[in-house]
């Protein structure tokens, strides 16, 4: 019919080179496509560029380490109607409280399922309704604390929220 007649071969070879070619041209579309949803998305431009590197995250104490928040025992008996103001009046005590124990490993586990490496302004082990709980109190914003009560099953990956309420920040 006219045309070249090449071997078995030279097809094989101009066959993996289109291939190739193609799989190439793939790898780059989806890379640059992949770059530039990534830099719309995040909005980063040269006008945009001056951003602050991420911050570290929290670090959370090694074995034989200390918290960086003691846990009192106030003694307090919290109750659901008044828990705003038990709250207020033990974190004002809190200077003059005197920290009850170091936190055990599953403590330690609870206040991090809760607080997620932001300090606590308060730890308490006391009880809720008549419950053992822990009384975890931590800053939402500037001007209001999340006050979590877990109870006694509370521990890493197990929240065990007896109670969760937003306060207003006082300062102590």
């Amino acid at each position: 019919p006219g045309g070249r007649i090449h071997s078995l071969e030279h097809r094989r070879r101009r066959r993996h080179a289109r291939l190739f070619a193609a799989a190439a041209a793939t790898l780059v579309a989806v890379g640059g496509g992949t770059l530039l949803g990534t830099e719309l998305l995040d909005g980063d431009d040269a006008r945009n560029s001056h951003t602050a590197p991420p911050a570290d995250p929290p670090r959370r104490p090694g074995p034989g380490e200390a918290a960086a928040y003691p846990v009192t025992a106030s003694g307090t008996h919290y109750r659901a109607a008044t828990l705003g103001d038990q709250v207020a009046d033990v974190v004002t005590r809190g200077r003059t409280l005197t920290a009850h124990r170091p936190p055990g490993a599953r403590l330690a586990g609870c206040v991090e399922e809760h607080t997620r490496g932001v300090k606590p302004v308060l730890v308490d082990a006391a009880t809720f309704e008549s419950r053992e709980a822990t009384v975890i109190v931590i800053p939402a914003d500037a001007s209001t604390w999340r006050v979590v009560v877990a109870g006694p099953g509370c521990g890493p990956g197990v929240p065990d929220v007896l109670r969760r309420t937003d306060i207003p920040a006082r300062t102590p």
